[in-house]
């Protein structure tokens, strides 16, 4: 007869896999609700003429910017990781790459899973400070985004009466979020004190792994690697949002840079949600449309924009996937570029007491 401790995996297993499907469903569900407000709110034709005549050849740049974004996004990450980062670390932006390709496609933002598991993984990094590092690169993505969004929309309060009935809370987004911008650290170093206190001895496994993860933030309290931090995020954001520009002049070659800023910040806060649809599909365009539409864009072309910017970024992550596939291929199939410090977590005694890398 099997032991309790038998059977109860296969009872774990089973309820993840309930609990996965149920969000499955949920956001199939979503996507569904999303597609149908879409076409009830305008008509199929205008949408599909729109799209016809968008000039996709002027989408070109993109295929500029998106490597180029996502070199800083591997750097940001070896800055959260190690001291002294490197600009091009290969096998960091093969991991990059591909968490943001899974992030791009799969529902549910399970995709985001795959930077943890990938750190620990290939790099040897330990689990809990790999969530400190995913956490801490959507800290910053987000403060990064609010103030760019916040100052566009800033700009356009005196054109348009809806930002300008969004000027007082826009304004105090602006100053929360360059204010944390820069104190994040020293809170995280807060935080680590007082969980210090709680649990001097380690004793909590918990609080353990929770300090590891604050350690990723805390350690940018130095000037010069916080400054690269903050830096990189802001000009990975540019990037991006210079693409979201690029997929609304397609449609709409008189728009605006700002709108486009805000239409884009509207719609990455909407697919960062939990239960986003399948792939962000339909609610993407939704979440671009409002604001595009709000801020002096017809509703077909700011509907069409919305799928062409959609069908950009994830075309953005396919390309960055696959340059990072070839770099993996051309290396034999192994692990390169593997930074110091992961070299020595990986580095392991054979039995005649010399060192050699693992695996």
């Amino acid at each position: 007869m099997p032991s309790p401790a038998q059977t109860s995996i296969p009872r774990v297993r089973s309820s993840a896999q309930i609990v996965f499907w149920k969000r499955l469903a949920l956001a199939c569900l979503v996507t569904l609700l999303a597609l149908a407000l879409i076409g009830a709110l305008g008509d199929l034709r205008a949408y599909g003429s729109r799209l016809a005549g968008t000039e996709y050849l002027n989408l070109w740049p993109v295929l500029l910017l998106a490597p180029m974004w996502q070199i800083l996004r591997a750097y940001r990450i070896s800055a959260f990781l190690s001291a002294k980062p490197r600009l091009l670390d290969r096998q960091l932006y093969r991991i990059s790459a591909v968490h943001m390709l899974l992030v791009s496609i799969l529902p549910v933002r399970s995709g985001e899973a795959a930077l943890p598991l990938l750190l620990k993984s290939e790099l040897g990094v330990s689990l809990p400070r790999a969530i400190g590092t995913l956490l801490a690169v959507r800290l910053y993505d987000l403060l990064t985004l609010l103030i760019i969004a916040s100052t566009a929309l800033l700009s356009l309060a005196p054109i348009y009466d809806f930002a300008a009935r969004l000027f007082l809370p826009t304004l105090a987004t602006l100053i929360g979020a360059g204010l944390f911008l820069f104190a994040a650290p020293f809170l995280a170093q807060s935080g680590d004190r007082l969980l210090t206190i709680w649990d001097p001895d380690g004793r909590r496994r918990w609080i353990v792994s929770l300090r590891q993860m604050l350690e990723v933030v805390s350690a940018m309290r130095r000037s010069s690697l916080l400054v690269r931090v903050i830096a990189a995020s802001f000009v990975i954001w540019g990037a991006v949002f210079a693409s979201f520009y690029f997929s609304l002049a397609a449609v709409a070659p008189d728009s605006d840079f700002r709108v486009a800023v805000v239409a884009g910040t509207a719609s990455s806060l909407a697919v960062a949600q939990p239960i986003n649809g399948v792939s962000g599909l339909g609610v993407v365009q939704l979440a671009w449309a409002g604001p595009a539409n709000a801020l002096g864009l017809s509703w077909d072309a700011a509907i069409a924009s919305g799928i062409v910017h959609h069908l950009v970024q994830v075309l953005a992550a396919v390309l960055n996937a696959a340059i990072a596939l070839l770099i993996y291929q051309r290396s034999g199939g192994v692990a390169i570029g593997i930074p110091r410090w992961a070299r020595r977590r990986n580095v392991e005694k054979t039995d005649d007491t010399t060192e050699r890398p693992a695996g």
